[in-house]
């Protein structure tokens, strides 16, 4: 199979650039991700059915990964839940900004305490990355 500037290929490279391009998704280190709060709609479901038959039919057709295509979302797509990489050094070999982000999860020791804060650094991962503002009264009140 040649990876010319054919027609089909044409169609399913413009197309892939428009979806990554719909606020559904988000850009976070090298790869678009798909953005899933706020809460679902049957708008933004209808988006990530859409994308995901585009991107499936663009991996089969090219035989290219539609990039830049978060590498976890075909970790999921093929391995499921329980496929992810548990290793830190693992993850970071395949996405060192999302290493980066979880490093504060990995560092945190069964021995270790939150503070009632909402500075500390697995608060703010929850809070940034997951976008769970309520993080902190949570905590706060299982502290309490």
């Amino acid at each position: 199979m040649a990876f010319g500037e054919g027609p089909l290929r044409a169609v399913l490279r413009a197309g892939v650039r428009k979806i990554t391009r719909d606020p559904v998704f988000g850009f976070r280190g090298d790869f678009y991700h798909p953005m899933f709060l706020p809460v679902a709609s049957s708008v933004r479901e209808n988006t990530f059915w859409v994308a995901g038959f585009w991107s499936a039919f663009h991996l089969v057709a090219l035989k290219l990964a539609p990039d830049p295509i978060s590498p976890w979302l075909l970790y999921a797509a093929v391995y499921g839940e329980a496929g992810f990489p548990t290793e830190l050094e693992y993850i970071h070999a395949i996405d060192p900004a999302s290493a980066t982000i979880l490093e504060p999860w990995y560092s945190f020791q069964a021995t270790d305490t939150l503070s009632d804060g909402m500075t500390g650094a697995v608060q703010q991962l929850l809070m940034i990355y997951l976008d769970i503002h309520e993080v902190g009264y949570i905590f706060i009140i299982h502290l309490r």
